[in-house]
Parts: C-alpha cells; structure tokens; sequence
C-alpha cells in the first residue's frame, strides 16, 4: 500500500510533462494511476492466493489444545494485572 501511493507521488511529479506532449495531463494521470492500482490490487490478489494456498486446517485436538493455551495465557494476563493492581508481584 506504501509502495502504491509512493508511486503515485512519481507519478503526480512527472506527469506535467505530458502537456509538452499535447496530451491532458489530468486524464494521463486518470488512466496511469488507475493501471498503478489495478496492478496493486493484483499483487494483492496473488498474495492472498499464496498466503490461503500454504494454511493447513488444524485437526480437532490441535484446535482444543491451542484453544487451551490461550485460555491459559489469558488467565496469566488478568492475574498479573490483578496482582500489579494490588501491587504484588506474580
């Protein structure tokens, strides 16, 4: 996204130049900028295809265990905060 916007700053930079060539500079940057986020929304596109492509589905008892220790860290979490709210050290 920072490299998309990065790019239309270049673009906005140079496409006064485009009067020399009697075209409107307006519509040049209509059509360029468009290009520029047609090609992001692809890169993102084949990102998110990749990315979904390497998830492998957690079975059951991965699930119930990971649901567990999140549960735990959770419970850690809120006794610690309770103990510094009292002022003790866990």
């Amino acid at each position: 996204w920072k490299d998309h916007l990065l790019a239309l700053d270049h673009l906005k930079e140079g496409i006064s130049l485009r009067a020399y060539a009697q075209r409107d500079p307006l519509v040049e940057y209509k059509r360029e900028s468009y290009e520029l986020f047609a090609e992001m929304k692809e890169r993102l596109e084949q990102e998110l295809v990749r990315y979904l492509m390497m998830l492998e589905p957690m079975s059951r008892e991965e699930r119930l265990e990971a649901e567990a220790r999140q549960r735990r860290e959770q419970e850690r979490i809120f006794a610690a905060a309770s103990a510094a709210k009292e002022g003790v050290d866990v």
